[in-house]
This record gives structure tokens, C-alpha cells and sequence, in this order.
């Protein structure tokens, strides 16, 4: 909604092909962040985090809960671990 209303406000039109072009040439600021789009209408760089759950004991939703048991693998700059293979400690 608040692309939306940026697009509006910037434009002073309710024309939907002039809004949809809007934010492809320029960002929009928002409460989580700013965003940008590409010419796909996706963001140029990828927004999303790759995460595993490392350390988890028991049968219970508590240890979920706990941040450091959940690890960000990727994006390079938000990196918190490595990336542990599922039973690779097991013998066979």
C-alpha cells in the first residue's frame, strides 16, 4: 500500500499504467525498508535469508524460540553460521 501511495502522490494520477511504472523508475521508502524494483518487477538484489535451525533438543517449541538457535546461512552481509549437514555425524 505504501508503493501505492508513493506512486500516487508522485505522480498526481490514478492511472494504473502510470502508477505500475512508477516505482520501476524510482525507489520507494517504507517502514521496513527502501525498496527498489527491476525491470521484471522484482528487486535487483535478492531480499530473502536462507536460515537453518541448529541445536534443537527435545520434542518441544521452546528451543525454536531461542534466536541463536536459528542460523542466517545466506545473505553475506546478514551471515550469523555455517551451514550443518543433517546426520552427518551419524556412524554407518
Amino acid at each position: 500500500m505504501q508503493v501505492l501511495v508513493a506512486a500516487s502522490e508522485a505522480t498526481k494520477s490514478l492511472d494504473q499504467k502510470t502508477l505500475a511504472d512508477y516505482p520501476h523508475r524510482a525507489g520507494v521508502s517504507t517502514v521496513l525498508d527502501d525498496i527498489d524494483f527491476g525491470p521484471d518487477g522484482e528487486p535487483p538484489e535478492p531480499r530473502q535469508l536462507f536460515h537453518q535451525y541448529q541445536g534443537i533438543v527435545g520434542n518441544g517449541l521452546d528451543p525454536f524460540k531461542l534466536p541463536w538457535r536459528q542460523v542466517i546461512l545466506y545473505r553475506p552481509e546478514f551471515k550469523s553460521g555455517e551451514f550443518k549437514y543433517p546426520y552427518a555425524g551419524i556412524r554407518r
